[in-house]
């Protein structure tokens, strides 16, 4: 069975699995020098699209600031009373940065499909977003009690949940 594409537009879709399109996914991709996506059969980027999007949307955006616009929508985004970079997300917004790393994250898909290693080495690992952003990779993930595990107070991780950076 195909995967379809259903995108969120900021008004709290109900059957979202996605933030972006294939198409600009594949734009972003791009912009970050990445080349795994680029590679696959349509089938298999609108496949690594709702993957990268379901990871970032259960790794990142469940516990960050605010809550979902709705209850019934289908991602965590958008979100009432969401802060990013200290600056006040609109509740119909979706924040470039969290598209940036929708578009990384089908990247780490795309090379899981077409079976390239993904390494990453000891230590901490940055990846420069379009825009000049740039995140650490070892505080992608929480806690079992649903804090943030890791030490960079300044990675995205810690933008998008609204920490204060130091």
């Amino acid at each position: 069975m195909a995967i379809t594409i259903i995108l969120e537009d900021g008004t709290g879709v109900t059957s979202a699995n996605a933030f972006e399109s294939v198409a600009n996914t594949a734009t972003r991709i791009a912009d970050l020098g990445l080349t795994a996506f680029a590679a696959l059969t349509t089938a298999q980027q609108t496949a690594a699209v709702v993957r990268g999007t379901q990871r970032i949307d259960t790794r990142l955006v469940d516990g960050a600031s605010g809550t979902p616009t709705k209850i019934t929508q289908g991602l965590e985004a958008p979100r009432v009373g969401w802060y990013v970079d200290r600056e006040t997300v609109d509740s119909d917004e979706i924040p470039a940065i969290l598209l940036d790393l929708c578009a990384y994250a089908a990247e780490e898909v795309a090379k899981e499909l077409d079976g390239t290693t993904v390494e990453v080495p000891a230590g901490v690992t940055e990846v420069q977003l379009a825009g000049g952003s740039r995140v650490k990779l070892d505080v992608a993930t929480k806690s079992s009690s649903g804090s943030v595990s890791g030490t960079e107070a300044k990675s995205l991780l810690h933008r998008m949940m609204g920490v204060p950076q130091r």
